[in-house]
């Protein structure tokens, strides 16, 4: 019987890469998405969905594993790649995130107003003592509106 010669690396990256650029690819990920009904962030927010990230988290850290693979991961190569692709998730991301960072800003931009004015309150004078004032009345400000004050 002839033996079966595999593809090399280089070859199963480059098919592997080539069909999840694919048209089709994308075409069947998001056909998949609307078959499914569910709310994958609300299964993932139960119990134990939960419980079982921690432990799987958990064994990750204390097999040893995590430390394995982030130290098996050139400088380099992080570094390459947050540069590049990183720069680029950056931009879409805050372009994406707008909407969502417009509405916070509008909740927070009166308490950042109101904590500047409660720093502004204290008057301006030199020394640790009268920066540590300005700072506690504006910080007093929001730790209340965020209700950890």
């Amino acid at each position: 019987m002839a033996r079966k010669t595999v593809k090399t690396a280089t070859q199963a990256t480059a098919n592997w890469q080539s069909r999840m650029q694919d048209v089709s690819t994308a075409q069947n990920y998001a056909a998949g998405i609307d078959r499914y009904t569910g709310n994958p962030m609300q299964a993932a927010a139960q119990p134990a969905a939960m419980q079982l990230f921690l432990t799987k988290i958990t064994q990750s850290v204390t097999s040893g594993r995590r430390a394995a693979r982030l130290n098996a991961s050139p400088r380099d190569l992080w570094a390459n790649n947050a540069k590049t692709i990183g720069v680029q998730n950056l931009q879409t991301g805050a372009t994406k995130g707008a909407p969502k960072y417009n509405v916070q800003a509008t909740k927070w931009q009166s308490i950042w107003q109101q904590a500047s004015d409660a720093a502004a309150s204290v008057p301006k004078q030199p020394g640790f003592a009268n920066a540590a004032a300005r700072w506690g009345a504006s910080t007093k400000v929001m730790m209340s509106a965020a209700g950890t004050a």
